[in-house]
Formats: C-alpha cells, structure tokens, sequence
C-alpha cells in the first residue's frame, strides 16, 4: 500500500507536524498526491497536542455526563451499562470508587449497531449493574445528568431479544430431541450375567478386577469374596467390555445435547 507522508501547519499554535498517509487500489500514487495536497493545503491542519487539548477543552465544558445503553441481545443474562462521559477525567477517582472500569467492552451507542459490531467502542468509565433503577441512582449520585435509550431503540433490542431467545429455545428443544432419539437407540447399560446377578449382594461395588486362574476364578464385591466359573469370568469381562463402551457412547450424546 503507497504511503506517503505529509508537511502540515497547525492552525492553532503555527506548528509543523507530520501525517502519514495512506492510499491503495487503481490509481493509488496519484490519489496519494491528491491527498497529499490537499493535507498540506488546510486538509489537515490541527496538531495532535492542540487536538488533545481541544478535546479536553471540550470534555471539561461539557461536565461529566452519563449515557445508559442496553446489553447486548446475546448475552446469557442481560444487564445494564452506565457509560461515563464528558469531564469524567476529573472525576476518575470518584467513578473509580463506585466500581467503574476504564474499558471498551461496552455496547455501541445503538442496538443496531451493537449487534452488526459496527464501531469499536473508545475506553470510558464504565458502571454495569442487572438492576436498571440501581444503576440509574448510582449515576445520578456522581452528579451525571443521565442519557436513557430512546423508545425505539428499547422497542428494537426488545424484539430482537425475543427473537434471539426463540431461536435458542427452538435449538434447544432440537438438541434435547436429538439426544433423546440417540439415547433410546444406545438403549439400557449390558447387564450382568444372570448367574452373577443372583450372587450380587445389594449395593456391592466391583472394583473391575477378576483374580485367579483358570479354574478358579473370583472376584470381590464390595470386599466379599465370589467364586466365578471360567465361563462367567470369560462373560464379566466381556460384559465389562460392552459397558465400558456404552458409558463412553452416552457421554458424547450428553456432551453434544
């Protein structure tokens, strides 16, 4: 991409400053000229510290200032943003202790272009709370005068929120059948042989070992001590086998419901 870098003077304090600029596509150099001109000719003509200064100059007059927005639609559970404003650097402290954070992670000044992600936000001080009363009132305490939404924008993030809710409870009720239809064609755990059934103490555990040889085979349940022909032995690993692959089945059904 062409870059080239323009002379400029400020309007404000007759300094010389230096702005890169940037062009591409058909045509770039000569577009790059252009540009170049035009910046060098009163395009560009305010200082990044004079522009700094402006700002503040600006911020300052227009006091600290309060905009609540929305959260966005998607979010698991919805919540509320108080986004400070204006002078708020001189009331860092304040906003600070009230529990703000100095962050961008904040939703755009529009339901629509929150949604769309549009712009990235600049930092700000900013307050989240479930309760929009709550919030509100801290607000107001830090001597904010305060921004709500706009009805239409309260009636679009209403009835997108809805729509979102609808399509997740619709996928839900989607996965749920999904995984029911899968678990009844995996069907109930192997069962024991029957002959080892009818030794099973009630409430015994197995800890999955079979000892001995052949001929004389046995295994502990819950410590006590049973005998097992070598085809019984031969059936319980099998079975053991069978469960041990259905367990695993059942849990990547669950894991994708």
């Amino acid at each position: 991409m062409p870059k080239a870098t323009a002379t400029c003077t400020c309007r404000h304090c007759g300094k010389t400053f230096y702005k890169d600029l940037f062009e591409s596509g058909k045509g770039a150099s000569r577009h790059l000229e252009e540009k170049v001109h035009w910046a060098e000719n009163g395009g560009i003509d305010e200082c990044p510290d004079c522009w700094k200064n402006r700002q503040r100059a600006e911020e300052k007059a227009a006091g600290l200032t309060c905009t609540i927005r929305l959260s966005s639609i998607y979010d698991d559970a919805p919540s509320v943003y108080a986004i400070f404003g204006g002078d708020s650097y001189s009331h860092k402290d304040e906003l600070k202790a009230a529990g703000c954070r100095w962050t961008d992670a904040y939703p755009a000044d529009t339901v629509i272009a929150d949604m769309l992600g549009m712009t990235r936000q600049p930092k700000a001080w900013v307050m989240t709370s479930t309760d929009a009363d709550e919030l509100i009132a801290a607000a107001q305490k830090l001597g904010a005068p305060v921004a709500l939404p706009d009805n239409m924008d309260l009636d679009t993030w209403a009835a997108a929120r809805a729509e979102v809710l609808r399509i997740r409870e619709k996928e839900q009720a989607e996965r749920q059948s999904t995984t029911a239809a899968a678990l009844e064609t995996l069907g109930p755990i192997p069962a024991w042989p029957e002959s080892i059934k009818v030794k099973w103490p009630a409430g015994a555990t197995w800890n999955g070992k079979i000892y001995g040889k052949p001929g004389a085979r046995n295994i502990y349940l819950s410590g006590q001590r049973i005998s097992l022909t070598d085809d019984e032995a031969n059936k319980m690993e099998s079975v053991q086998r069978a469960r041990a692959q259905w367990r695993k089945k059942k849990a990547e059904i669950e894991k994708n419901a």
